[in-house]
């Protein structure tokens, strides 16, 4: 697939109930969801084609606009609590 020059960030950032950051990115015809979490980002699904230039677009917008990412990280995390998912340091080390 031929890449198009460009890339954007169609809707985002929503917090999900898993403490994420999600975005839409719009590349060529395609949508692509992705999210941020306080430690980086992630795709949902897509092909490595596709994956630098939509990684690319999301850290970009966390650096042009972090507090409105913390501020979404921070009602993902309130979301994840409320329906009872567990963070990485409340999972029971393997024995």
């Amino acid at each position: 697939m031929p890449l198009p020059e460009t890339v954007e960030i169609t809707t985002g950032p929503f917090p999900d109930e898993y403490g994420n950051a999600c975005f839409v990115v719009k590349i060529g015809d395609r949508r692509v969801e992705a999210f941020a979490t306080p430690g980086g980002c992630a795709l949902r699904e897509t092909d490595f084609d596709v994956s630098a230039h939509v990684m690319s677009a999301i850290s970009e917008f966390r650096r042009g606009a972090p507090e409105q990412v913390r501020s979404c990280l921070r009602e993902a995390a309130r979301l994840r609590r409320v329906a009872g998912h567990p963070t990485v340091t409340s999972r029971a080390a393997p024995s």
